[in-house]
């Protein structure tokens, strides 16, 4: 069964304030696990984490160590992209490929293999096969759905004291899984919704088909002053629905 995730396509609405409500029941919103419902996986729309540098130094024996934890998207690339000599990311490359993808995200672009391999070749010095497939080599970020996950609200954090790489600057062979969780459990897909008969009643004439409407209007809690008048309400799409392979959904 296809499965998709749901993600925002302004930057102007705070996470949480808008709610889909019209889903249930839905069999991704469970542990596979325990069967149970995942009490924090709310049905809102989420916005990714701001771009942090990463605070990483060198120990006694000059391998380098992420000094706190590191979390969102740029943590992501950080344990798993690499320049041509298999060096870890500097900043710099860091946030511009932060900013590159959640540009596309707020354009509605397609996050599909070839357009990420796109994103991360502009801004480091080697063309990567970043494909639609889910775990690549190392248990990396070389597939789109491990984007889409944490674009849509799954938690990744990569803790502090994690060796990122030895003196040379080789980024290290990381297990990436355990760096997902929600609700203490390991869960690589509890943001994602399976296309099934409430999905299809939402996009056609629920919650899901008001906001992609060009119209959709959303009230700006941040403006001031705090008088009722036109320039409170802010008009245009607030989601893209992407397919677990990065490029933008259609129905059916």
């Amino acid at each position: 069964m296809a499965r998709v995730f749901i993600l925002p396509r302004r930057s102007d609405i705070p996470s949480g304030y808008l709610q889909i409500k019209d889903l249930y029941p839905n069999k991704s919103n469970y542990s596979t696990a325990s069967g149970k419902r995942l009490i924090s996986n709310k049905l809102y729309i989420t916005q990714p984490l701001a771009y942090t540098n990463p605070v990483i130094e060198q120990n006694g024996e000059g391998e380098y160590v992420l000094m706190e934890t590191y979390s969102g998207v740029g943590a992501g690339l950080l344990v798993t992209k690499t320049n041509a000599d298999g060096t870890f990311l500097s900043n710099a490359q860091l946030e511009n490929i932060y900013n590159d993808i959640v540009t596309l995200m707020y354009n509605a672009g397609a996050l599909d293999g070839a357009s990420l391999a796109i994103v991360i070749a502009n801004k480091i010095d080697i063309a990567l096969n970043w494909t639609t497939a889910s775990f690549g080599a190392n248990n990396g970020w070389y597939g789109s759905t491990e984007l889409l996950q944490v674009l849509a609200g799954t938690p990744f954090s990569v803790p502090a004291g994690t060796v990122l790489a030895p003196a040379s600057g080789v980024l290290n062979s990381l297990d990436i899984a355990q760096y997902y969780s929600e609700s203490g459990d390991t869960l690589l897909s509890n943001r994602s919704y399976f296309v099934e008969d409430s999905f299809r009643l939402s996009y056609l004439n629920g919650d899901l088909h008001k906001m992609l409407s060009s119209h959709f209007i959303a009230y700006d809690p941040n403006y001031e002053p705090l008088l009722c008048n036109d320039e409170r309400y802010i008009e245009g799409a607030a989601i893209t629905i992407y397919t677990e392979f990065g490029t933008v959904y259609s129905f059916p």
